[in-house]
């Protein structure tokens, strides 16, 4: 049978999965870019959203994001709830394992 930590770890690694796949599906449709997608795939734990805000927007917007349009704002925003969903989901992984 399975136990609870078995249980808890496969549940957070698949939310860690599906949260990663969402940023790169959002990175992807910022940029309609493979290569984006690709960096989205292989950089985990919001590396890659903040690679993304190195290169593009910040260079776009010159650290003034009133000036993306709406869409983009609400896409980075949600983009940016996942990551850190991610790192609460770490934390609790963490947590719940060092404890003993």
């Amino acid at each position: 049978m399975i136990n609870d930590l078995q249980l808890y770890l496969t549940t957070g690694f698949i939310l860690l999965f599906v949260s990663q796949c969402y940023i790169t599906y959002i990175l992807y449709q910022q940029q309609h870019s493979k290569l984006w997608f690709f960096i989205g795939m292989m950089l985990p734990l919001g590396m890659n959203l903040y690679i993304y805000q190195i290169c593009y927007i910040e260079k776009q917007v010159d650290n003034d994001f009133g000036q993306l349009t709406g869409k983009e704002r609400k896409q980075l925003r949600k983009a940016y709830l996942f990551v850190l969903a991610q790192y609460l989901v770490l934390f609790a992984l963490f947590g719940g394992y060092v404890t003993p």
